[in-house]
């Protein structure tokens, strides 16, 4: 069975994250952290106008 391209290493590798420049490493900090903080408010949004539309429902 062949491995198919996508799944081999590529020849240019990064170097290890302990390497990388710390403004770098913060930079992907922070953008990861902001992304998790708007799925999870997005998430409690979503939550709540379902409640509310449940709530409506059963108030008629």
């Amino acid at each position: 069975m062949q491995v198919p391209s996508l799944l081999k290493p590529s020849s240019v590798a990064l170097p290890p994250l302990y390497q990388w420049p710390t403004p770098v490493k913060r930079t992907i900090l922070a953008v990861t952290i902001a992304l998790c903080a708007a799925f999870y408010i997005l998430l409690a949004v979503g939550v709540v106008s379902v409640l509310v539309l449940a709530i409506g429902a059963l108030a008629g």
